[in-house]
């Protein structure tokens, strides 16, 4: 996809000069900007912040009581058995 969105960038890209292609790394949605991304609303590029929490680590923390409960139940099922 990411091949895909720099080739279609490239295709337009003459056209208004200031144009960018942006996300893909930092999302999983690509956006084809006009101008400047300054000029669109403060959220149009993502920003990565030192220290914040990604999609993977976020997952593993709310999944962690799971799979400690999980474990409690197996143990808790082979002492009933």
């Amino acid at each position: 996809m990411i091949a895909l969105a720099n080739k279609r960038f490239e295709e337009v890209r003459e056209k208004p000069p200031k144009s960018k292609l942006i996300g893909g790394e930092e999302t999983r949605v690509f956006y084809l900007l006009a101008d400047e991304p300054a000029k669109y609303h403060e959220y149009a590029q993502a920003t990565i912040t030192p220290g914040g929490i990604d999609r993977k680590t976020a997952l593993k923390r709310i999944a962690r009581p799971l799979k400690e409960l999980s474990k409690e139940w197996q143990l808790l099922h082979k002492l009933a058995s």
